[in-house]
């Protein structure tokens, strides 16, 4: 069963904490409007394991919803990094590999087809960092603004009522704005940060195939390896 199981950082970056965020600002919103008059308790280490647990599987959940409106309404850096010379470069180099068909693949599938040349000789780099931040700030980009979209009706009945540790908070609704813009602001950006490191995961597809292109490059890297290998 464990065998089965591929959980990595990308669970936690790309899903569990955007999902938490997410959660955070609709459970105000749904709290403003709904239970004026009550606290919103915020003290999940209070819960029981169980608790903890089934409130985290549904931020979980929360997050792939997050993942998904990103992938819907958020575009990468994707089509600028491609309309550059050097990804133009890049492609020649394709070409003739696939009998003069290149030209006809999108560049999505372009993009495919040198990551898994890159992957299969080794040639990674931060192939997996750029893609877990890239992810990381899409997801977090989504949540955000959904945090925003949950504060608009605290600030507007001004009721949100906030139990931290053994303190209740009522923030006035200058408190409210002052948060909404911050989180205006935060959502700028990280998306500004989700366009570089969409830059970022591009360019290494780009830069490393075109590397492993190179003659000289590609052996040097195939000794390191057999080197690695008998050690």
């Amino acid at each position: 069963m464990k065998e089965g199981l591929n959980f990595t950082l990308y669970e936690v970056f790309g899903y569990l904490m955007p999902g938490l965020i997410a959660a955070a600002g609709l459970s105000v919103g749904f709290w403003a409007v709904f239970h004026d008059q009550s606290v919103l308790p915020l003290s999940l280490w209070r819960l029981s394991p169980d608790g903890l647990l089934a409130a985290l599987f549904v931020a979980y959940l929360l997050g792939h919803m997050v993942q998904s409106i990103g992938n819907m309404r958020l575009e990468g850096a994707d089509k600028k990094v491609m309309a550059q010379p050097f990804a133009a470069f890049a492609k020649e180099r394709l070409v003739p590999m696939l009998h003069g068909c290149g030209t006809q693949i999108a560049d999505e599938w372009i993009q495919r087809i040198m990551d898994e040349s890159c992957i299969k000789v080794g040639f990674l780099g931060d192939r997996d960092i750029f893609t877990y931040r890239e992810g990381f700030y899409r997801g977090s980009t989504v949540a955000m603004a959904l945090f925003c979209v949950g504060l608009v009706p605290c600030l507007v009945t001004g009721n949100l009522r906030l139990l931290v540790g053994d303190t209740v908070l009522i923030p006035s609704r200058g408190e409210l704005s002052v948060v909404l813009l911050i989180s205006i602001l935060g959502v700028w950006l990280l998306y500004k940060r989700f366009q570089r490191f969409s830059r970022y995961r591009v360019s290494r597809v780009l830069a490393a195939f075109v590397a492993l292109s190179i003659p000289q490059l590609s052996a040097g890297a195939g000794a390191t390896r057999s080197h690695e290998h008998h050690e």
